[in-house]
């Protein structure tokens, strides 16, 4: 069933948000209107090149007592220096607050053969561990703002190509400045990234970096003119509303000076990178936030990978062979077996086969000129001009569930947002990847290019597919895109491990507060909540698991209380573009007894399908038929779905002994 928050009243949402974010400390007499786990707000600089040495400040709060420097390598090694206090300008929704706390001071060491792109560091201290920073190890120089005027183009920073420099936003409606020299024909690209780990919780509170290029012009009137060559903006708050640029990539006609101006919010600390497009970190995003999550699943997103072994993953996400039917499946099988219905048995799906690779070839621009494809293929084809149409043919024996994936490879939201249509035979449009949304009393309307949607097609034929950009304005180099077309496989989808739920679900900027760290002093107990995507029809029960615990840690069963409150808005056909979301409610608890940890553990999140096996007994229900089936369930394989570092804090407040670096490895 489609996830729905239950609350008991306000008051009671209200208290119970404030205790799992831990605003309300447990045991405590009286409401403390601060966080109490250790909080980084900014660190600067940003990264190192591999083999250097770099000394960070790290801005925040919570962090007296900082004793350690946590890091997701070997390769990177820190200690603290040392703890002083301090503040930090910090945005929250509008506004930008001065928040007291500390600045600690921290050594870094880069080992030469780091790997580069974005790494995880976090502070511990008595408090318990920290959230994650986004520490950058770089290929290129890496440089910082002058302390010398540069906030016009006149006074620009002169900066070298490659580098990455970083940089501090100190005043309402500040900008940088920054001059670089580059050749005829270069390509290059520019990026503004940060350094603290954003997650869904962070949306408000994302400082919004904006970066402008521009160059010379020629002008009668002014020798000084600059006309603007792009922009980026990495003020991303929400897909269906915001702008996703968060990186600018130019090939320049001429060689010369050009400038790069760069803005944020205020007290915000960036690393601006420059070099060719291939030298480039490699970053994962969400949503348009920084986030270190490579070997998360993604079930959607234009910028996911799509291979001929998809068929082979899904089905390992479905608890079990892909061609095991659904519980709505086996129920018309045993309807069959009883002689209640001349319905056919449905056949499974030919998922275990790798999808076929075909190339589009041109031309392809009508129907009739449509391009023939098997099931399971990918499709590989580009909008090579503005208004490029591609049209490719597939033939159904029998009816099926069809599911259509595409990923943009190059270039994504906004630039590129391919429209997929599916039509039958007399040219009536079937299903496209356009989901139209509308709220309550015609108060907005959303209407989103979606990477996947699922269809039932009720009868064989032969249906057409037709590939283009929204907008019909765009296309060329770039506007590559991996059309999937495959059987619907019920499987998991995506999983998340939050601690705080909006009732209102997944349309809201802020659904979910996820749990990135677990601090607790022995007799404590956290509420967890994992939200797993029912996808394609999936039926089957879920069984979440966690292990490597701290000595004394307890996982228990945990239950949600109140009425249920639907979604104020009408979702359109909801089920051709998401899944059903399930949550499962898990209490950490800490025995009374528990000794405190002198270093975080990683709590193993795992989740294991089970799907509806063999019948063992049915009875039948007053006044219905049929009889209505008991299955015994059949365990898949585990999958495993977030790693959440915790740490069981010592009750004085004080803390045992520990080396300066601790290791990433536990």
């Amino acid at each position: 069933m489609a996830f729905r928050r239950r609350v008991a009243g306000y008051c009671g949402c209200v208290v119970l948000a404030l205790l799992l974010s831990g605003v309300l400390h447990a045991g405590s007499g009286a409401a403390e209107l601060e966080p109490t786990d250790p909080e980084v707000i900014h660190i600067f600089p940003l990264g190192g090149q591999p083999g250097s040495s770099v000394e960070i400040e790290i801005q925040g709060r919570n962090l007296e007592g900082a004793r350690a420097l946590w890091a997701d390598t070997d390769a990177i090694q820190g200690r603290v220096v040392r703890v002083e206090p301090g503040s930090a300008r910090m945005k929250e929704g509008r506004k930008v607050k001065e928040i007291p706390g500390q600045k600690v001071v921290a050594a870094v060491e880069i080992d030469p053969g780091a790997q580069p792109g974005p790494h995880a560091l976090r502070l511990v201290s008595a408090k318990g561990v920290s959230n994650e920073m986004i520490f950058w190890v770089v290929p290129m120089p890496t440089l910082k703002e002058t302390a010398d005027e540069h906030g016009t183009a006149k006074e620009a920073q002169a900066i070298a190509v490659p580098s990455a420099l970083s940089g501090r936003i100190a005043e309402e409606g500040q900008a940088d400045f920054y001059r670089f020299q580059a050749h005829p024909g270069q390509e290059l690209a520019f990026e503004v990234v940060e350094g603290v780990q954003r997650l869904w919780g962070d949306l408000r509170r994302a400082p919004g970096f904006s970066l402008e290029l521009s160059g010379s012009g020629e002008s009668w009137f002014d020798g000084e003119r600059r006309v603007k060559l792009g922009t980026a903006n990495t003020a991303v708050f929400h897909k269906n509303i915001s702008a996703y640029k968060p990186r600018l990539i130019h090939r320049f006609a001429k060689g010369g000076w050009y400038t790069l101006e760069v803005k944020g919010e205020p007290g915000a600390s960036y690393q601006l990178q420059i070099g060719a497009p291939t030298d480039f970190p490699p970053l994962v995003r969400s949503h348009g936030l920084d986030k270190l999550a490579a070997d998360q699943w993604r079930e959607r997103g234009f910028g996911r990978s799509l291979k001929p072994d998809r068929l082979a993953r899904l089905q390992a996400r479905s608890g079990g062979s892909a061609r095991q039917a659904s519980l709505a499946v086996m129920e018309k099988q045993l309807r069959d077996l009883m002689g209640l219905s001349g319905e056919q048995k449905p056949s499974g799906p030919a998922a275990d086969r790798l999808a076929a690779i075909i190339q589009e070839q041109e031309p392809n621009d009508d129907a009739p000129r449509a391009l023939p494809v098997a099931i399971p293929s990918i499709i590989e084809g580009s909008i090579d001009s503005p208004a490029d149409a591609d049209h490719f043919r597939f033939e159904l024996e029998d009816g099926q569930d069809l599911a259509f994936e595409i990923e943009t490879p190059e270039r994504h939201y906004p630039y590129f947002n391919p429209r997929i249509e599916v039509f039958d035979q007399a040219g009536r449009e079937l299903v496209d990847n356009i989901y139209k949304r509308q709220a309550s009393q015609n108060m907005w309307f959303w209407k989103t290019a979606e990477s996947k949607a699922v269809f039932s097609f009720p009868e064989s034929g032969s249906y057409l597919i037709r590939v283009r950009d929204v907008t019909r304005r765009k296309g060329g180099a770039g506007f590559r895109y991996r059309l999937m077309v495959r059987p619907q496989v019920p499987h998991v989808g995506d999983v998340e491990v939050a601690e705080v739920l909006n009732i209102l679900g997944r349309e809201m900027l802020d659904w979910m507060i996820e749990l990135d760290r677990v601090n607790l002093y022995p007799g404590e107990a956290k509420k967890v909540n994992v939200i797993v995507s029912r996808e394609e029809g999936f039926a089957g029960d879920l069984a979440v698991s966690v292990d490597n615990l701290p000595e004394g840690v307890e996982v228990l069963p945990g239950a949600d209380m109140g009425p249920e409150l639907g979604l104020p808005q009408d979702q359109g056909r909801k089920e051709v573009f998401a899944g059903e979301d399930q949550v499962v409610t898990l209490l950490l608890a800490v025995r009374p007894d528990a000794p405190p940890t002198p270093e975080p553990r990683w709590l193993r999140f795992h989740l294991r399908p089970v799907n509806p096996g063999r019948l063992n007994r049915y009875r039948k229900m007053t006044g219905e038929d049929p009889f209505r089936p008991i299955w015994e369930g059949q365990m898949g394989p585990s999958i495993p779905v977030a790693r959440i570092p915790m740490m069981v804090l010592h009750p004085s407040g004080g803390a045992p002994a520990v080396s300066q670096v601790i290791p990433a490895g536990n």
